[in-house]
């Protein structure tokens, strides 16, 4: 059965499903929201999108509108430059105006900045969420070179495809109440470099009433890995174009600029890896990722200032927020760079995976405090403290650190840990890891439906349908427990930078306060002295 409904650009004809439990919904895939960055518009920020004549077909998605990329967990190429597509799905379309406008989730993915879409249906599935009567948005995002590059020109500024995540939420602002959405009433959520991309959003002067509440697993844009400096970005773009062999001035940004827009979309991809070379930087590293940009006058810049310094002076969204990690973050590193994880439990120097030189004095003075704290675990597996050295630094310490300045700022806030292993934890089983915990990422298959889904027990069941039920509540009210229900049992406590409540998610709920302070105080100091 099909839905037809008129947007801005024209209408869409999209297909009536069904979730496992037989809530109807209708779904919209593929639907463009700016014009292809393709031809002249390779590397220019997202121009709104043209309308179409006739009906256009919305119920397949086309496996070649996913960003170009080298997809980590499929082993395979995908997708091409013609990316920036979103899928909605409705619980009802409005009818003659009867229906009350629902409150919207944009889902926006992870990936690094270099992979991933929320474009292939069997990946992005709305039907946990969608049950609770809201409206979810996916979207695709430029990524890698495509997306990030920078020649410090307006034609090749930097920060592509997070303009491209405010384009999509324009877009959303213009046309979500054609499909029963509030535009009024939208919750930006997202996991890892999404998680990341939705704290961005907060901070950049271009997205002020395109959002009203964020969700943000697992990622902040105080992660070492989710910013990277101008210079870098600029060398990268430039060994991006030595690696395709330009052989001009490598002080002449037009000039290659000109060569880039001529090269094909493969060998962009290919040399952007090459000219990154992440697997062999230590730490969590993906590549080209954002930056802080030259601001052209044009009021197209999307971070001209340092987020630390956003963060701390209050120069920021301030929308509720509801956030959290995993237990074992680290995982990510025992499954990607196990030789990490074998370096620091043997040597135990901290001190070398920071992405900005410290002071000599200060660099032996952290390492000795890094080690007295991390020293501190009495069980069984030697490499457990390098597996929370690598999860609290790479994501934990910065999610921490930027909550403490959100609610300094008055901003309402729900912290969470995730600490249930079952068998929706697909990142860990991605990452081949054999030990018990949650992995980075893992929370994602709770949310999102990816398919095939496995076989569930009880717990996985209630655990999915508890984390379904915070964050649309969430969504609805901004409070992840507005009451209790023997599904919520607990009142969630906001955190404050006295008490510092969150809430362990795992079969039980239960409340704690002050995660590993001593640790986080270690990297909030550094934090704080050093960031860049």
């Amino acid at each position: 059965m099909t839905t037809r409904l008129i947007t801005k650009q024209g209408v869409l004809v999209g297909a009536r499903r069904k979730t496992k439990n037989d809530f109807e919904y209708d779904d919209f895939l593929n639907i463009p929201y700016a014009k292809p960055p393709v031809g002249e518009l390779r590397f220019k920020n997202p121009q709104p999108p043209e309308p179409w004549l006739g009906e256009r077909d919305a119920t397949v998605y086309n496996e070649s509108n996913l960003c170009i990329q080298y997809d980590i967990f499929k082993q395979k190429n995908r997708g091409s430059e013609d990316c920036l597509y979103v899928n909605v799905s409705t619980p009802k379309v409005p009818a003659a105006g009867l229906l009350a406008l629902l409150p919207v989730m944009v889902f926006i993915h992870g990936g690094g900045f270099v992979f991933g879409n929320g474009l292939a249906k069997f990946e992005n599935g709305p039907d946990y969420l969608i049950e609770h009567n809201v409206v979810i948005v996916t979207m695709n995002y430029r990524l890698s070179a495509y997306g990030f590059l920078s020649l410090d020109i307006p034609e090749a500024s930097g920060n592509m495809g997070l303009k491209d995540q405010v384009m999509a939420l324009r877009w959303v602002q213009e046309n979500i109440e054609h499909f029963g959405g509030n535009k009024n009433d939208v919750t930006i959520f997202g996991i890892s470099a999404g998680a990341a991309s939705v704290e961005f959003l907060m901070i950049s002067p271009l997205t002020r009433g395109l959002f009203h509440r964020a969700i943000l697993q697992s990622g902040s844009a105080l992660n070492p890995w989710a910013l990277d400096s101008p210079d870098n970005i600029r060398n990268h773009t430039l060994k991006l174009a030595q690696e395709l062999h330009y052989q001009g001035p490598l002080n002449d940004y037009r000039a290659i600029h000109n060569y880039l827009m001529n090269v094909p979309a493969e060998y962009i991809k290919l040399a952007a890896n090459k000219a990154t070379n992440p697997s062999q930087v230590k730490g969590v590293y993906f590549g080209f990722g954002p930056t802080i940009e030259k601001d052209f006058g044009n009021g197209e810049a999307f971070l001209t200032e340092n987020p630390y310094e956003l963060l701390k002076s209050g120069k920021f969204t301030k929308v509720p927020v509801m956030r959290g990690f995993t237990d074992s973050e680290g995982f990510i590193e025992a499954g990607t760079k196990p030789q990490d994880v074998k370096e620091v439990t043997t040597f135990k120097n901290y001190m070398d995976f920071w992405r900005y030189p410290l002071s000599t004095s200060d660099a032996t003075y952290y390492n000795e405090k890094l080690r007295q704290a991390y020293d501190s675990y009495t069980g069984n597996d030697i490499e457990r403290p390098a597996i929370d050295f690598f999860g609290e630094f790479d994501f934990v310490s910065g999610v921490i650190a930027s909550s403490k300045l959100l609610v300094k700022h008055g901003v309402p806030l729900y912290l969470y840990e995730f600490t249930y292993d079952g068998s929706l934890n697909l990142l860990k089983a991605l990452n081949g890891v054999n030990k018990t915990g949650a992995a980075h990422g893992d929370d994602t298959a709770y949310t999102i439906q990816i398919e095939p889904v496995p076989m569930l027990t009880q717990d996985d069941v209630i655990v999915r349908n508890r984390i379904s039920k915070l964050w649309t509540n969430f969504a609805k009210t901004a409070n992840p427990t507005p009451t209790t229900s023997p599904l919520l049992p607990l009142l969630w406590p906001p955190y404050s930078s006295s008490e510092q409540f969150y809430m362990v998610i795992d079969k039980d709920m239960s409340i704690r306060a002050k995660y590993a302070d001593e640790r986080m105080q270690i990297f909030e100091e550094i934090l704080d002295k050093y960031h860049r």
